[in-house]
């Protein structure tokens, strides 16, 4: 196999600073060494990835398993207006609405005092 990796090019490349003439091992020894916490924060990010790549799976073959293969075709279950009704009692995103449905009764005035 050819290459462009000669003894003339590593010694030009180390002599450069380009290279440290360490193995691998050594070098993941010394950025440890030298920089522990940013080893420590990016080890922990990969994990976290790994994590959530594995939670993806497992809920895309949840999502397969358990949905139904086919969905019966019934059409609308509301009107449109029914719908915007629906949706504006839940407010925007969801929150519940303000404004009671039903308004209060007065309360009496035997039950102030």
């Amino acid at each position: 196999m050819e290459t462009t990796l000669t003894d003339a090019r590593i010694r030009d490349m180390v002599g450069a600073g380009h290279w440290r003439n360490e193995s691998l091992e050594a070098h993941l020894d010394r950025w440890a060494r030298e920089r522990p916490a940013r080893t420590a924060f990016v080890d922990g990010i990969h994990v976290a990835a790994i994590f959530g790549v594995v939670l993806a799976v497992i809920a895309s073959f949840l999502t397969l398993r358990f949905l139904p293969r086919h969905l019966a075709q019934t059409g609308s279950m509301h009107s449109p207006v029914e719908a915007l009704e629906n949706a504006a009692e839940f407010g925007i995103g969801g929150a519940m609405p303000v404004f009671p449905d039903e308004p209060r009764a007065p309360e009496s005035t035997a039950a102030r005092h």
